[in-house]
């Protein structure tokens, strides 16, 4: 079994809420790392959006693709979740952190150990699952 199969096998675990609590994860991660590095917030916000476009594309349009209702479309999504998947995932979320970061500044006046504890908190649930996500 090589490290993406096992990977993907352990990723396949998670329930809607566990893929909920990631993103939020991943969303935290981000803002975190906009408060602690001042200049990521030089760039225009347009740039973010587009990165976020460019990287939620797959997953949407993975999705939209299965057929069903929005819980048979999210039970597709969770049974074809894979580590590249992931990857899109994390990369979305980071880039919405950064251009929420730069529409809302108080959001970078929270100091890091408020971002560090949520993350903490928040990803209880999901590393009951699996560690490797």
């Amino acid at each position: 079994m090589s490290a993406e199969e096992f990977l993907t096998a352990q990723l396949r675990k998670f329930s809607l809420l566990d893929i909920a609590l990631v993103k939020c994860v991943y969303l935290l991660v981000g803002l975190l790392v906009a408060s602690q590095y001042k200049p990521l917030m030089i760039i225009d916000g347009w740039v973010y959006v587009t990165l976020v476009i460019i990287c939620a594309t797959p997953l949407c349009l993975r999705s939209f693709s299965s057929p069903g209702r929005w819980l048979e479309k999210s039970r597709a999504y969770l049974a074809t979740n894979d580590p590249a998947h992931q990857v899109l995932l994390f990369l979305c979320m980071l880039f919405l952190a950064l251009w929420l970061s730069g529409i809302f500044p108080v959001l970078m006046s929270a100091p890091w150990w408020a971002y560090l504890g949520l993350i903490t908190v928040l990803a209880i649930k999901p590393m009951t699952k699996t560690v490797f996500w």
